[in-house]
């Protein structure tokens, strides 16, 4: 995990400086039904330039997808209500 922040955050860095840098990140996003999902971004010196979409799924992923949809959308709720009450 901290490799992975590390990387993470030396790409924002790089894309702060200007480089058109993309990768996953969970974002607020339209992508589905839930708030926030995590998905292939497009960062740039603005932060967040586009958020891009996942590419077709195969059967097996989207019956995998459906299935998980429920359980991220309860978890997204529980964050925001922590939150909320803090």
């Amino acid at each position: 995990m901290a490799y992975a922040g590390y990387l993470f955050t030396e790409n924002l860095l790089k894309a702060l400086r200007g480089e058109e840098v993309t990768q996953c990140a969970f974002v607020e996003s339209k992508l589905t039904d839930a708030q926030y999902f995590a998905s292939p971004v497009r960062f740039g010196k603005n932060g967040v330039e586009e958020i891009l979409p996942l590419g077709e799924l195969s059967a097996y992923e989207k019956a995998w997808f459906d299935k998980m949809m429920p359980e991220l959308k309860a978890q997204i709720q529980k964050g925001v209500d922590f939150v909320c009450e803090k």
